[in-house]
């Protein structure tokens, strides 16, 4: 069973409560402001199908931005940027003979910024766009014979570009009689 359980601190440097990647939705009911995330946890032991034991991951991660409101709410920005220290990930290897396995790499780092823009063009259409760079890499390899990891390499299934466009129309609907 793949759980995360997290504990750690959460900060809102003007005493609003933090949440992590807000959403930029005008209606949204978090004030605006600076913010500050301190946060550590951990993942149980994943199941695994072979008899290797594979150890339990860790994170520490700060993150620091601010959120902001304009135009009479119709407008919001949200932007921070992260850091991420990850111990014990565990990664999908595939070797050069084909065969893919799950094994536990070593630590990992991930940095980058985000940011998160909604502008109300009208009463019934909101554009939202959002847009992130993630630099995450190997810190310091597991010294295991044949393991085709070394310090730098990226992290598999986390993008180094993300983006995001949507426009949302919103409208009553009415009972036809």
């Amino acid at each position: 069973m793949n759980q995360r359980r997290s504990h750690g601190i959460q900060h809102d440097l003007q005493g609003f409560p933090a949440r992590r990647r807000q959403s930029a939705d005008p209606a949204d009911p978090v004030q605006p402001g600076r913010f500050l995330l301190l946060r550590t946890g951990h993942r149980t032991k994943l199941p695994h199908r072979s008899a290797v034991v594979l150890r339990t991951d860790d994170i520490w991660s700060v993150e620091v931005g601010e959120k902001a409101r304009f135009a009479d709410r119709r407008f919001t920005i949200n932007a921070d940027v992260f850091y991420v220290k990850w111990h014990n990930i565990q990664q999908l290897i595939v070797l050069s003979c084909g065969y893919p396995y799950n094994t536990d790499v070593g630590d990992a780092k991930t940095y980058g910024p985000e940011i998160e823009m909604a502008a109300k063009v009208t009463d019934a259409i909101t554009v939202d766009l959002s847009g992130a760079y993630t630099q995450a890499y190997i810190s310091s390899p597991k010294d295991t014979p044949g393991l085709p990891i070394s310090s730098g390499t990226r992290v598999t299934s986390i993008p180094k570009y993300t983006g995001n466009l949507a426009v949302n129309y919103e409208t009553m609907l009415r009972t036809i009689k």
